[in-house]
């Protein structure tokens, strides 16, 4: 059984890196005790933004990996390291002359079929907030406020 799929991933900002080591991309991953996984740039890409290729074999009784049986299965994890938030978007790329983005090959005729899927990932925008010197600051400017606020009503004596 092998599984092959390009991914296109793209970034909004400066500064973003992929480990495409194996241990990263296939740790915890169904496919990682088969026999051969790769992960390489498709030229002209030698990273992001790019075009990634995954793809693992599972060979029978050489390795410890088993076949894929139905069901939903995580193929690969990326790890991004970022410099600073940015939105990340991730989508896959049929291959030339395919339909569909992911190449599977299998002598098991169980019945199903590969879907990647992609989306892009920003982080929730930042909410603005006050530093303990700005809340120092802002409490102190409430507070002449209010004094300010006091002496400048008038009392009224009555009697």
């Amino acid at each position: 059984m092998g599984i092959q799929t390009d991914i296109e991933i793209k970034v909004d900002c400066q500064g973003v890196t992929l480990d495409t080591t194996e241990a990263a991309i296939f740790d915890g991953a169904a496919v990682e005790f088969w026999g051969i996984k790769s992960v390489a740039w498709v030229a002209p890409s030698t990273g992001i933004p790019g075009l990634l290729r995954i793809g693992a074999v599972e060979l029978d009784t050489l390795d410890p990996g088993a076949p894929l049986g139905p069901g939903d299965h995580l193929f690969a994890t990326l790890v991004f390291s970022l410099s600073e938030p940015c939105c990340i978007c991730v989508t896959p790329i049929p291959c030339v002359g395919c339909d569909d983005p992911t190449i599977l090959v299998t002598t098991l005729a169980n019945g199903y079929y590969p879907v990647v899927g992609g989306d892009c990932f920003c982080p929730p925008w930042p909410v603005p907030t006050l530093s303990e010197w700005g809340l120092i600051l802002f409490g102190l400017t409430l507070l002449l406020g209010i004094v300010w606020n006091i002496r400048r009503q008038k009392v009224a004596i009555t009697g």
